[in-house]
C-alpha cells in the first residue's frame, strides 16, 4: 500500500487530456457524413509521424489493414476500390512527397487525386490521412481541404490543429489550436516497417542520385527539337493572323518548362534554317 501511495507521488498524472475528444469530434463527422483528412507533421526522421498516424487511425477503425497504408497513386486507387462504401474507412499515405509532389500539381493522375480527395472521399465515406516533414509539402489542392494537422511534440506525442482557409488574404490558412493527443506504438507497426521497406527499395533506385548531364545546351537541343518537330505546337497568331514561334509558347508547353532565354534562342536557330517555316499556312483575318 505504502509503494502504491509512493508511487502516485514520484509518477503524475500527464498534462494533457486522458480522455479521447479528438476521436469523439472525428466520430461526430462521421455522424454529419463529413470525412476527416488529417497530415501528422514534424522532422523527417524519429519523431513519429506515421506511427502517430497509423495508431490514430487503428483506433477510429479496429478493422485497419496494412493495404490501408499506401506510398503512391496505384496503391491508393486499389485500396479505394478495396474498402467498402458503406461504412468509414481510413487511408494512410505515407511519403506522400514521393507520390503526390506539389512540384507535379499539373500531372492529370494528381488532378484526379486532388478531386477525389474534395468530393468522391466523402460520398464514399473514406477518411484520408498524410505523413510529411512539413504543411507545406502538400499541394495546395490538398491543403486546402485538410482538416486538421497533428505537429509532432515527441515520439507518440502531438498538438492537434484546426485548418481553415483564410479567404482574406494573408496568411493562406489559419491554425486553431484545438488540444494534444497521446497515442502508443501501433498494432501493425511490424508490417509497416516492411511494407514501407519494400516501397523505397523499389522506388528509389540507384539511377535517381546519378549526376544527370543536363548542361544548358543539352537542354537547348532538347527544347530544339521537341519545337521543330511540331513547331505549330509552339506558336501563335501575330496581329496578322499569321502563326509565329512564341517563346511564351514555348517555356510554358515544354516539359520540363525551360527558360525564357532557352526559348528565344531555340526560335532564332529555328527561324534561320527555315524563314519560311510557316510559309504554307494561310493568313487568318
Amino acid at each position: 500500500m505504502t509503494e502504491t501511495i509512493y508511487a502516485s507521488w514520484v509518477a503524475p498524472e500527464p498534462y494533457w487530456e486522458g480522455r479521447s475528444w479528438f476521436f469523439e469530434q472525428w466520430r461526430r463527422r462521421h455522424e454529419r457524413y463529413k470525412n476527416m483528412l488529417l497530415c501528422a507533421t514534424g522532422q523527417s526522421l524519429g519523431i513519429g509521424k506515421s506511427y502517430w498516424l497509423l495508431s490514430c487511425f487503428e483506433e477510429i477503425d479496429p478493422s485497419f489493414r496494412i493495404e490501408q497504408i499506401v506510398f503512391n497513386s496505384e496503391q491508393f486507387w486499389a485500396a479505394v476500390e478495396m474498402l467498402p462504401n458503406d461504412e468509414w474507412h481510413p487511408i494512410m499515405w505515407d511519403d506522400p512527397t514521393r507520390g503526390l509532389n506539389k512540384r507535379e500539381w499539373y500531372l492529370d493522375l494528381n488532378k484526379a487525386i486532388t478531386s477525389f480527395m474534395k468530393t468522391a472521399s466523402r460520398y464514399r465515406r473514406k477518411d484520408l490521412g498524410f505523413a510529411v516533414p512539413s504543411f507545406d509539402d502538400l499541394d495546395i489542392a490538398v491543403r486546402e481541404v485538410m482538416v486538421c494537422e497533428g505537429q509532432m511534440k515527441e515520439a507518440g506525442l502531438a498538438k492537434v490543429h484546426r485548418i481553415k482557409r483564410n479567404k482574406f488574404g494573408s496568411p493562406p490558412f489559419w491554425k486553431p489550436y484545438l488540444g494534444e493527443v497521446q497515442r502508443k506504438v501501433p498494432r501493425l507497426a511490424k508490417e509497416y516497417e516492411e511494407r514501407r521497406h519494400e516501397f523505397h527499395k523499389t522506388s528509389y533506385q540507384q539511377e535517381e542520385f546519378k549526376e544527370k548531364d543536363e548542361t544548358p545546351e543539352t537542354i537547348f537541343y532538347k527544347v530544339y527539337n521537341a519545337v521543330k518537330a511540331n513547331p505549330i505546337r509552339y506558336s501563335m497568331k501575330d496581329r496578322n493572323g499569321k502563326l509565329k514561334l512564341s517563346a511564351l509558347m514555348v517555356g510554358s508547353l515544354i516539359d520540363p518548362p525551360c527558360s525564357d532565354q532557352t526559348a528565344r534562342r531555340v526560335i532564332t536557330r529555328i527561324e534561320s534554317e527555315k524563314p519560311d517555316l510557316f510559309s504554307s499556312q494561310q493568313s487568318v483575318r
